[in-house]
């Protein structure tokens, strides 16, 4: 598997068999991302031009990419993906005869979306969405990631210390942010702090193969450049 951080809130993954774009912007915000490839475009949230700047991705094969924006469990190519409802209040009060209240389990709009995604063996936890600490089903789909991509320093994300919260919990061998401004980005800092691992120099990109993953070692935080 390979990664590249092309900006702002997107990447890309690439796999043996297929290609997978997260959150491209609008052209009009950001300038052009250079057209990358894909056969799959993930939007993590749905209402924001920053994450649905669709038609900037260029097919990878003869057919369009395949858009998902919301929670829902799919198979593209051997590709895996699994999203989660990233802002769902898990319960609603609802009226009842006589007037009492009750719990309803009744959905609300999911506007934000994480994605858990198996690729090339690589388990691969993407919490792009997260507007709080995961719930129950949270915990249970991403505790297996060995790998987590979190967003860092970006206006509307979790902070540091919630995030590195949430990444305690999933225990993962891999950490990779992106977002930030600098290998002396404040968060950025924050985060490696509070994981208790160090700041290495950036690449530009990373590749992982399941041989990479450590999983009784320390957490590895690797950072790769933004791709131009």
């Amino acid at each position: 598997m390979e990664l590249n951080w092309l900006g702002n809130s997107s990447l890309r993954l690439r796999g043996k068999d297929a290609s997978i774009v997260i959150d491209p912007w609008a052209k009009n915000l950001h300038g052009t991302m250079g057209r990358p490839k894909a056969h799959i475009i993930l939007n993590s949230h749905r209402n924001n031009p920053l994450c649905t700047g669709n038609d900037q991705v260029a097919p990878a094969g003869n057919e369009d990419p395949i858009i998902f924006d919301r929670p829902g469990e799919f198979e593209v190519s051997g590709v895996q993906i699994e999203g989660y409802a990233s802002d769902t209040k898990s319960s609603q009060i609802q009226p009842v005869d006589g007037g009492q209240p009750s719990l309803s389990n009744k959905p609300s709009t999911e506007e934000k979306t994480s994605w858990f995604i198996q690729i090339d063996g690589v388990s691969v936890g993407v919490l792009s969405g997260l507007t709080d600490v995961l719930n129950s089903s949270g915990k249970d789909l991403f505790g297996s990631s060995q790998v987590i991509l979190c967003p860092t320093g970006l206006n509307g994300t979790l902070p540091s210390a919630t995030m590195s919260r949430i990444i305690r919990d999933i225990n993962p061998a891999v950490v990779i942010p992106y977002g930030y401004k600098g290998l002396e980005d404040e968060e950025l800092v924050t985060l490696a702090n509070l994981l208790g691992t160090t700041i290495s120099d950036s690449t530009n990109g990373i590749s992982l193969t399941t041989r990479d993953i450590v999983s009784d070692g320390p957490i590895q935080l690797l950072l790769t450049n933004a791709k131009n």
